[in-house]
């Protein structure tokens, strides 16, 4: 998980951040600790879709100024 310890934010999530107002200057905003925490967590997904779902919660509540509860 070196990518997300050095906090290598993948392509399909910047892509769904860009789509939504604000949400990639938030996330950009947020502290360390809580980036590795939403990264590992869709690092996680077991499948696709659920890999997708979580990219778009990750985008919407940043698109709302919240980040992902336990973060």
């Amino acid at each position: 998980m070196d990518d997300v310890d050095n906090l290598v934010v993948p392509e399909d999530l910047k892509n769904e951040l860009e789509k939504r107002h604000g949400a990639t200057a938030f996330f950009n905003a947020i502290n360390d600790s809580s980036k590795r925490f939403v990264l590992r967590w869709i690092k996680l997904a077991k499948t696709d879709k659920t890999r997708i779902a979580r990219i778009k919660k990750i985008a919407l509540l940043s698109s709302k100024g919240e980040k992902l509860k336990g973060s």
